[in-house]
This record gives structure tokens, C-alpha cells and sequence, in this order.
């Protein structure tokens, strides 16, 4: 199992490319020693690189990426916002756009629409005041939706791509407020998706998983770290098999490197104006930071602050990371 951090663009690349925001995974279940890959959707045209290694990098000598050796294809609109997951469970990162409460995933993989007939699926799920969430709520290896609005989860838990209810299987909470930003996370390593909200630097965890806030001294986390400016970023830094947090300002990252701020890191990157993303570039286990700044992306790939550069992406796209 490896874990992945929530993406959260900047809202100048949004706009720059009709795009309404991007929702990554937590986690993906895969076998341990497969990197992270990038990629970039502008507009519906989604391109995926399949070959993001560090041996390919130094075979190209860290130029553009050629056309051809990437993936492209059409899935979804401007506007839409970009959701990624392993829908079927196979081990590869999926496409998917959710619209206005209606979710659009290419569940087979296959990078085309065959509708529902054909093996995707179309759910049903929010709103479009609702927040889409999406991660591995059950723990059976597949990604799985959800949506957030104003303090209130609905999950789809059971993963058959519909709002079942409380008494179909579904998940109702109530976790955080209105304004409150979502974020999703394996907080204690258990294998399944746990929810959390962030305020103004104060992060609430759900880590013990019951859907519900106990508090401190009921085996809730309470953490304060950012601000209002800062963006909040999620990945297993030191390897421990669980998801830990951190917040990104201005090209300074502040993260709480075991989970339980005893040991807390920080490092710079970038600057203002570029996105932060987040990967397990080298395929060790811990996830490593990067940025992308108009079609630029410049990789910690092993973890030690030596950056790699690539490029590719239009630079009006938005950059998104999973295993292709």
C-alpha cells in the first residue's frame, strides 16, 4: 500500500485551463517499488506519462518529454472538476470528473467513454455546492466516492456507485462546518480512508475512524499547523504506512514528518504562485515533495533536496499524480 496526498491546485491554474480543481487519492493499493507518474488535464485533454523514472530521466537527460511517449485522451469538459482513484481495484490510477452532484469515471481505464453499457459508470452523488471526496472507505482496494457540504459526508461505502442511504449501506456524518476544507487520509494506517477537515491551520482527524469527532481524549487528532494562506498537503513522509499532514506557503513547506509533531520538517521549494505536488517519485515507500509551475515540474525524486526538472504539460494545464 502506498499513500498518496491530496492535489489542490492554485486558483490561477484553475482558471487558466477551465478546470474546477483536482481530487486525488489517498492511498492506492499497488506493490511497493512502483513510482509515482505525472501528468496534466487542460480542458478534457487529459496527458499521462507512463515513463517517470529516474533511469528514463537520465537516458532523455532531463529534456521535454516527447508527445509520443505519452498517453492522451479526451475525458470530461472545461469546468469539470478532475477526480482520480483505482475504480476497479486493478492497481492503476483512473480518470474521472464530477459535475455539478453528477461523477463521470472511466472505470474500465481504458482512457474512452463506453458508457455505462460498456463497463464505466455514472454516479449520481452531491450537488454542485458539494465538495467531492473520494478514497478507500471499506478497505477492499478500490477507490470509492463521496461528497462534503457544510459539515456533512455522504460515502459511498459500499462502492456501488450510488447514494444508497444510511439503511442501504451508505455513510452519513457529520464532521466539521461550513467553509471547512475536506481532507481524506489513512491517519492511523488501518488500510482504509478516514475523513478530516481543515480551518485556518486547525486540522480535526477522524483517527480512529468512527466517522465522528471524539476529541483528544477520544482518539480524535487535533493539530494546528498553516494558516489561512497556507495549502494543505497529505502524504506519508518517513515511510510508516500512514498519512500524515503538512501545509505549502509561498514555497515553504512545513511538515509534520511522524504524525504526531514530534518531529516536525521544513523545507523549501518553490515560490509563490507555483503548485505543490506530492509523489513517490522513486517507488521507496515515502512520498517526496515537487512543484509545477507552468509546465515545469521539479521532483525531489529521492528525498534529499537534489530536484530533478522535466517538462511536460501545456502550460495552461493542471498537473495531477498516480500511477498510469
Amino acid at each position: 500500500m502506498k499513500l498518496l496526498a491530496l492535489l489542490i491546485p492554485t486558483a490561477h491554474s484553475l482558471l487558466a485551463c477551465g478546470v474546477g480543481g483536482v481530487v486525488s487519492p489517498p492511498m492506492t493499493h499497488r506493490p511497493s517499488g512502483v513510482p509515482s507518474q505525472i501528468g496534466a488535464v487542460c480542458a478534457g485533454i487529459w496527458s499521462l506519462d507512463n515513463k517517470i523514472t529516474r533511469g528514463y530521466l537520465q537516458r532523455e537527460s532531463l529534456q521535454t518529454i516527447r508527445r509520443s511517449q505519452a498517453r492522451s485522451f479526451f475525458w470530461g469538459q472545461p469546468g469539470d472538476i478532475v477526480v482520480l482513484g483505482d475504480w476497479n481495484g486493478s492497481g492503476t490510477t483512473k480518470a474521472g470528473v464530477y459535475r455539478a452532484g453528477v461523477w463521470y469515471l472511466d472505470f474500465n481505464g481504458n482512457g474512452k467513454w463506453d458508457g455505462e453499457e460498456g463497463g464505466d459508470r455514472i454516479v449520481r452523488m452531491g450537488s454542485l455546492s458539494s465538495i467531492p471526496v473520494v478514497g478507500d472507505w471499506s478497505g477492499s482496494g478500490t477507490t470509492k466516492v463521496g461528497v462534503f457540504e457544510d459539515g456533512i459526508w455522504k460515502l459511498d461505502y459500499n462502492g456501488n456507485g450510488q447514494w444508497d442511504g444510511p439503511e442501504g449501506g451508505g455513510r452519513l456524518l457529520s464532521f466539521g462546518s461550513q467553509g471547512d476544507q475536506p481532507v481524506v487520509g489513512d491517519w492511523n494506517g488501518s488500510g482504509t480512508a478516514k475523513i478530516g477537515i481543515v480551518w485556518q491551520g486547525q486540522w480535526l482527524l477522524d483517527y480512529n475512524g468512527n466517522g465522528q469527532w471524539d476529541g483528544i481524549a477520544g482518539g480524535d487528532r487535533l493539530i494546528h499547523l498553516g494558516d489561512a494562506n497556507s495549502v494543505p498537503v497529505l502524504g506519508d513522509w518517513n515511510g510508516s504506512g500512514t498519512t500524515k499532514v503538512g501545509v505549502f506557503n509561498n514555497g515553504q513547506w512545513l511538515l509534520d514528518w511522524d504524525g504526531v509533531k514530534s518531529e516536525m520538517r521544513r523545507l523549501s521549494l518553490g515560490s509563490a504562485g507555483d503548485v505543490p505536488v506530492v509523489g513517490d517519485w522513486n517507488g521507496s515507500g515515502t512520498t517526496k515533495l515537487g512543484i509545477w509551475t507552468k509546465g515545469t515540474w521539479l521532483l525531489d525524486f529521492f528525498g534529499f533536496g537534489n530536484y530533478e526538472q522535466v517538462k511536460f504539460g501545456d502550460p495552461a494545464a493542471v498537473p495531477i499524480v498516480g500511477v498510469w
